[in-house]
């Protein structure tokens, strides 16, 4: 079941792999982030945040 929403068919016979949606994180989630970005500052290792992170 899986495969097939991977590979798609059109009318022109091509194939196409279905994107994935990102899911979104709870507040909890991106709460539990933004705390151990900031004990690692704190550490002082250093922290890039960036849209993927978040």
């Amino acid at each position: 079941k899986e495969q097939e929403q991977e590979d798609m068919v059109d009318a022109q016979g091509n194939t196409i792999k279905a994107v994935e949606k990102k899911k979104k994180l709870t507040s909890k989630e991106l709460r539990k982030k933004k705390k151990e970005r900031m004990e690692r500052r704190k550490r002082g290792e250093e922290v890039y945040t960036t849209d993927e992170e978040l």
